[in-house]
């Protein structure tokens, strides 16, 4: 009942029923981190810069995750060790937001709200 079109490492994200977290560690809201999967399990990672709107899916680290798919929805799971990150000493706090893309809904949304001019990856938001 999911789309899934691929199970490879950083696959198409506008292709697959996703789970992603946006995160940025340096507070400038320009730079961070993206983490997370499709409806299979695979995983996807990214730098991120220029406020979220490049992504370089080049950037692999060691975490873990798992995927448990129901009837009616599919959980996803995650740990990223702090040492896979980079971050700025002293800061106190980080920006983040989750984002899921439902093709069979056609239903992109957000935990924080991001305008829809903007892509969900924005770090602005």
């Amino acid at each position: 009942p999911y789309m899934v079109e691929s199970l490879r490492r950083d696959f198409n994200f506008g292709k697959n029923d996703n789970f992603l977290l946006f995160m940025d560690p340096f507070e400038d809201q320009t730079n961070g981190f993206s983490f997370g999967a499709n409806a299979a399990g695979a995983q996807w990672d990214g730098f991120m810069s220029e406020g979220g709107s490049k992504m370089d899916l080049s950037w692999d680290n060691k975490w873990t995750s798992q995927v448990k798919n129901y009837e009616d929805k599919w959980v996803f799971e995650m740990a990223v060790p702090f040492k896979s990150i980079r971050y700025k000493k002293g800061i106190t706090e980080w920006g983040i937001n989750f984002s899921r893309l439902d093709l069979k809904a056609t239903e992109k949304s957000s935990w924080a709200p991001v305008p829809r001019q903007f892509p969900s990856a924005s770090l602005a938001y």
